[in-house]
């Protein structure tokens, strides 16, 4: 797209938000959309009161099926049913104040099956008030409880809900009695804790006789209108809304035929308007801030043309001060885009000459090392050959043959089936091979000892690594004295995690001058960064530490330390890498 095509379609995209804004939120499509909201809210709190008096029934219930299996319930039960009265015992009275002291019971009384009291929870007996016979058939008919208003009046408050429930020995045995347990009204007002009230609507409970249960002190102005929704439920003429002195009210009913109620949810239309109201307010500081964003619209528009430019420039910049693997990555379909676009290719096909001209000088390093690596020294088979032919020539036949089999396993270890990398145990077992050549060469003039942490056979070393380290410890440090050497060769884990391999001599050591001239080497940037290798003879050290950067990366390799006449070390650096078949001539980059 454009630039110009930009600008217009920025333009015309602000103007329809803006006008889209005032569109949506004037008019009446906020005030529907907050009064069907708060009707679906007063159905679930309805809904949630019915699951609540489900729940209160159901503890009821449990509380009063095991009055049947009392035998001293059974035994008065039985006494009343033939006119006769029994004593109250206290067992019997437990019973009952045990199934009082639940929150949903206030008080139990017992009753024959033609209405006759028998025995209550209540002190006075005189007190208990004799259920009518269209309530004994009711709850006859009954398969559970059956929930019914005692009181004597009409449309007033009531405390007097009752549930009715049948006594039996068990399941399908005939009753033999009735119960009779008054509801708390401390039961019955949890409702409002139980349903999570969102404040803007008020619940009433009425009685079938139009009796109100809840709110134990109800608003008489909201009252009024709840009372009038009760009767036009009760008359079949159930309407959303109703007024009441010039105050307009949402409202939701729900009878509930089970327990002989019905629930009122009502809410004045101030108290959901406030919402809307609200929402008003909310629109006017949108309106406000549209209109700043539009003031602020060509200032944008300015900043969004000149930014893409600006950042090119920048990176053109930074790329001719060399960081050539920067990108622009500009997906914009504009002129300043394509720009961008034909910039990073142009430094893609820059990086790849340059990674070919480095891959071609990398190719031929390797290619010089690998040459290195097949030059073991000539002069060392040489004279391990004609030290066998002495050998024979003098009669040690044995001798000769023990050299000639370690010379043979020395050659078999370093040829490696073409492997560039092996595993440390085969390093160790050639320079075992070498050290048994070398000790038959000098007639045991010299003692070794490899000591090599088992966990660290099986990592990955590149072949050849210790030998020229042995051989410059025989020749150029043991040889040099007249005492008996001693060279030990140690493994072990770095508290880093990589593993240190040493080669150590009691030789001549190295001079204080060859060390310091190391030193400056290494700070010269001669060689690489943290290295201090010294070359004695020949490439065997130097090729060492370079095949070992080469592998691993350039932190690891030789380090060397002496105490001139008393010995000399070489630390060999490398990471611990499980061994895997390496391809001779594979020594691409992505191995370090």
């Amino acid at each position: 797209m454009k630039i110009r095509q930009k600008i217009l379609l920025f333009g015309i995209v602000s103007m329809v938000l803006l006008c889209s804004v005032f569109v949506l939120f004037y008019g009446v499509v906020a005030s529907h959309t907050v009064l069907d909201r708060a009707e679906e809210d007063m159905g679930d709190e309805l809904d949630q009161i019915a699951v609540f008096l489900d729940d209160v029934d159901l503890a009821i219930s449990c509380r009063l099926r095991h009055l049947g299996t009392s035998i001293t319930i059974q035994q008065t039960m039985d006494i009343a049913a033939q006119g006769g009265r029994q004593a109250r015992s206290w067992s019997a009275d437990a019973l009952l104040k045990d199934i009082c002291l639940t929150d949903q019971i206030q008080s139990v009384a017992l009753y024959t099956m033609d209405g006759r009291f028998v025995i209550g929870s209540d002190s006075e007996a005189n007190e208990i008030q004799r259920p009518s016979r269209a309530v004994l058939e009711a709850v006859c008919r009954s398969e559970g409880n059956y929930w019914h208003d005692d009181a004597s009046y009409d449309t007033a408050r009531t405390d007097q809900l009752a549930v009715y429930h049948l006594i039996r020995t068990r399941e399908d045995a005939p009753p033999i009695g009735i119960v009779r347990a008054q509801v708390s009204r401390s039961a019955l007002t949890d409702l409002y804790g139980y349903m999570g009230r969102s404040g803007r609507s008020d619940v009433y409970l009425f009685t079938a006789k139009g009796n109100l249960v809840l709110p134990i002190e109800a608003d008489v102005s909201v009252l009024r209108p709840a009372r009038s929704a009760f009767e036009a439920d009760a008359a079949g003429q159930a309407r959303r809304t109703y007024t009441d002195r010039g105050e307009q009210y949402l409202v939701r009913t729900q009878t509930l035929e089970r327990y002989g109620l019905v629930l009122v949810d009502i809410a004045p239309y101030s108290r959901i308007m406030q919402e809307v109201q609200m929402m008003q307010g909310t629109i006017l500081a949108l309106a406000i801030a549209c209109v700043l964003v539009y003031m602020l619209f060509f200032s944008a528009m300015g900043e969004s043309l000149s930014r893409p430019i600006l950042a090119l420039s920048a990176r053109m910049r930074e790329v001719g001060g060399g960081r050539l693997d920067l990108r622009c990555n500009s997906d914009s379909g504009d002129e300043i885009g394509e720009l961008s676009r034909s910039f990073d290719r142009m430094l893609d096909q820059l990086q790849d000459l340059m990674a070919e001209n480095e891959a071609s000088e990398q190719k031929r390093h390797e290619l010089e090392l690998i040459s290195l690596q097949t030059q073991i020294t000539p002069h060392f088979l040489y004279n391990s050959l004609d030290s066998v032919s002495a050998l024979v020539q003098m009669g040690e036949d044995e001798a000769a043959f023990q050299m000639s089999q370690a010379l043979s396993r020395f050659y078999r270890g370093v040829l490696s089936d073409g492997r560039c990398v092996i595993r440390v145990s085969e390093e160790l077992q050639m320079i075992e091979s070498y050290l048994k050549v070398q000790s038959q060469r000098y007639r045991d003039g010299f003692d070794y000892t490899v000591d090599v942490d088992p966990a660290l056979l099986d990592a990955s070393i590149v072949k050849l690594t210790l030998q020229p380290l042995v051989e410059n410890a025989i020749y150029h440090g043991i040889r040099a004295v007249r005492r008996r050497g001693l060279l030990t060769i140690t493994g072990r884990v770095e508290a880093g995690g990589d593993m240190v391999l040493s080669v150590r001599d009691n030789g001549k050591g190295i001079d204080t001058a060859a060390e310091e001239a190391a030193r400056e080497a290494v700070a010269s940037g001669r060689r690489g960064k943290g290295d201090l290798i010294l070359h004695r003879k020949g490439y065997g050290m130097y090729n060492a530490d370079q095949r070992i950067k080469l592998y691993f990366g350039a932190g690891y390799g030789l380090r060397v330390s002496s105490a001139p006449g008393e010995w000399t070390q070489v630390d060999v650096h490398l990471p611990v890498c499980p061994y895997k078949e390496y391809q001779q001539n594979d020594l691409s980059s992505d191995r370090r």
